[in-house]
């Protein structure tokens, strides 16, 4: 539920007295459930709450988000044959110093963005020849990002 709700309590409690929640394709029933507000409290405190104080280490960023498109590291470190730099290189340069955005439930990080400037966006346009993998290229091809999120896990 956190990805959708947060750690609004409200909205938590709301689903649980209703005794269905939908994620995607997945469809969860149980019977309605009337939490102490104590105890779901206690339950919530258990979560990272978003930590603006977090400084942005690129050394610990796990994946890149393109508009919808998440680029793991793994998968944009890769080097071409020859290739002194590679994608991800390229991504943490264009990120510079990025704001914190929020913390992500579902990434289970610490999100920030990089705004893309103009000069920034035709880096990026031409950094895309140094993946190695051809339908990740051709994404990112297709896509006109004007920013970059960055994932920290915690």
């Amino acid at each position: 539920m956190l990805p959708l709700t947060s750690k609004h309590q409200g909205r938590i409690q709301e689903i649980l007295r209703r005794g269905a929640f939908t994620s995607g394709s997945s469809r969860l029933r149980w019977e309605p459930v009337e939490p102490e507000p104590a105890a779901l409290e206690a339950v919530l405190a258990l979560f990272p709450d978003p930590d603006p104080a977090r400084p942005f280490d690129a050394h610990l960023c796990e994946q890149a988000g393109l508009g919808t498109l998440l680029i793991p590291r793994e998968l944009g470190h890769r080097k071409r044959l020859f290739e002194k730099q590679s994608f991800w290189d390229v991504l943490m340069e264009l990120a510079g110093t990025p704001r914190y955005l929020d913390y992500s439930y579902r990434e289970r990080a610490d999100v920030y963005r990089a705004e893309l400037s103009p000069p920034g966006r035709i880096a990026l346009s031409s950094a895309v020849r140094l993946i190695s993998h051809p339908r990740l290229a051709a994404r990112i091809r297709d896509l006109e990002a004007d920013c970059l999120d960055l994932y920290l896990p915690r």
